[in-house]
């Protein structure tokens, strides 16, 4: 098989398996953890990060994407 066919077969491979990773996912939807991230978030916004309050709010937010391997 030459590149060029293997890549077209990769690219078309690639493309069909891509819509079905949003199968069973409501727009708009969050799940509990994304809820609990974003409340956390708007605490952050909310509050100044050099008070004892909005670096524990902070650090909750941090652990909290740590433990279930989100991005900070």
């Amino acid at each position: 098989m030459n590149p060029t066919n293997r890549n077209t077969l990769l690219f078309l491979l690639i493309s069909s398996l891509l819509p079905a990773s949003t199968f069973g996912q409501k727009e708009g939807a969050l799940d509990d953890l994304s809820t609990k991230a974003a409340d956390l978030e708007a605490q952050v916004r909310k509050l100044d990060a050099s008070t004892v309050e909005g670096a524990n709010v902070l650090l909750e937010l941090s652990d909290l994407y740590h433990k279930h391997g989100r991005a900070f």
